[in-house]
């Protein structure tokens, strides 16, 4: 608790004033959602809470991405942007990754963990064609089924599988895919983050790629938008726990969700 009134305490620094101010209003709103589940103790969510959620969005997210807009910070300050252009923003990072493990003679085989509404996988094929073979696991069956109708065509040759990263991926071997990479998925799965990140490792042959939020990495709203939200706030010392090799840490130039929700990428190399 005393950490806690300790994260509370601290004063934003290093964002423009008109930033500071919005900071300020969203802290106080987040304390108070914080009392409210002190009250509750409802700090207690399930990889089965997730999947009930997501079942009930059907085409929310790939409509919000098409014609939408959000609050985000970007390079240190608000500003609006359409839903595509902050997806675009957290893709080149992936992109940046990839490209590093591409090679014209042989295809790379590479699988998104929690693919869930596909829109990742849909510009992945987009940008490298038959350079890789695209593979996509998530929790949900219904968000693999709504995501084929919505993009039709543009999934043709994609393989899916429906399973939970926590579980044993008994189709695949050890070092099956050249990649494997998750974008705000294991956020979901707080207490289940270990297990997850084993199944990665053994799957993946030359690298695991995270865009997550990354506690350590967030200023003090961000921390507290983690924990009200009950997201994975223990990534890095899991990770370190295994004995997996950090090889790039940085939090991303753009923070989606109003600015409060903190997106940072981590490689892990094999």
């Amino acid at each position: 608790m005393k950490s806690i009134k300790k994260l509370l305490s601290k004063i934003i620094v290093n964002v423009p004033f008109s930033t500071q101010i919005y900071y300020t209003y969203c802290m106080r709103r987040l304390k108070k959602q914080f009392s409210n589940k002190l009250k509750i103790n409802s700090w207690l969510k399930t990889e089965q809470d997730s999947k009930n959620m997501y079942d009930k969005y059907g085409d929310r997210e790939q409509k919000e991405y098409e014609f939408s807009s959000e609050l985000c910070l970007y390079k240190g300050k608000l500003a609006w942007m359409r839903n595509k252009e902050v997806r675009n923003n957290y893709l080149k990072y992936l992109f940046e990754e990839i490209e590093k493990e591409i090679s014209d003679k042989k295809q790379i085989k590479v699988l998104e963990v929690g693919c869930g509404n596909c829109i990742n996988l849909v510009n992945l094929k987009e940008k490298f064609g038959n350079q890789i073979e695209l593979y996509g696991l998530d929790i949900s069956n219904e968000r693999i089924e709504v995501a084929k109708r919505y993009f039709s065509g543009k999934l043709d040759r994609i393989i899916f599988y429906q399973k939970s990263i926590t579980e044993r991926c008994n189709e695949q071997n050890d070092d099956y895919f050249d990649i494997v990479f998750s974008m705000h998925c294991l956020e979901q799965i707080p207490y289940s983050c270990s297990i997850a990140l084993k199944e990665m490792y053994r799957i993946a042959k030359k690298k695991i790629i995270l865009i997550e939020p990354i506690f350590e990495n967030g200023n003090p709203v961000q921390k507290l938008y983690l924990i009200n939200s009950d997201h994975n706030r223990i990534l890095i010392k899991s990770i370190r726990d295994l004995g997996y090799k950090i090889q790039r840490n940085e939090s991303l130039d753009i923070q989606s969700g109003g600015g409060i929700n903190q997106s940072s990428i981590i490689t892990i190399k094999k």
